[in-house]
């Protein structure tokens, strides 16, 4: 009797294959496919495969202002219309989990992300 796999291994999963389509993707630009949310690890032209990193800790923009510190340990979202982090849900998707805390002043954050949110 022959024994079919229920899952083949493909690859590690510490990114996953993006071909942007209408614009290019620079390095570093935090990119949402579905309700992952990701970051290129280089350039990817347009129409042309690259990879997103979906693990890693990356440092990111975080708006400043009274009421908007972020704490240690906490879920946050991307804000794909601000280009910043925020531990404010919303209709917005899960980037990952703050690795430091970042004070009302603070315009950065580091997030480690999460993939399955």
């Amino acid at each position: 009797m022959a024994i079919t796999a229920e899952a083949i291994f493909k690859y590690e999963g510490d990114t996953i294959p993006y071909t942007p389509s209408g614009a290019a993707v620079a390095a570093g630009q935090v990119v949402v496919v579905g309700d992952i949310v990701a970051v290129a690890k280089q350039d990817i032209a347009d129409g042309v495969e690259g990879v997103l990193s979906v693990e890693g800790v990356f440092e990111c923009a975080k708006t400043a202002g009274v009421g908007e510190a972020i704490a240690v340990g906490v879920k946050v979202y991307w804000d794909d219309s601000a280009n910043v982090v925020t531990a404010t849900a919303g209709a917005l998707k899960v980037m990952g989990v703050t690795t430091i805390a970042a004070a009302d002043a603070a315009t950065v954050t580091r997030v480690k992300l999460t993939p399955n949110g």
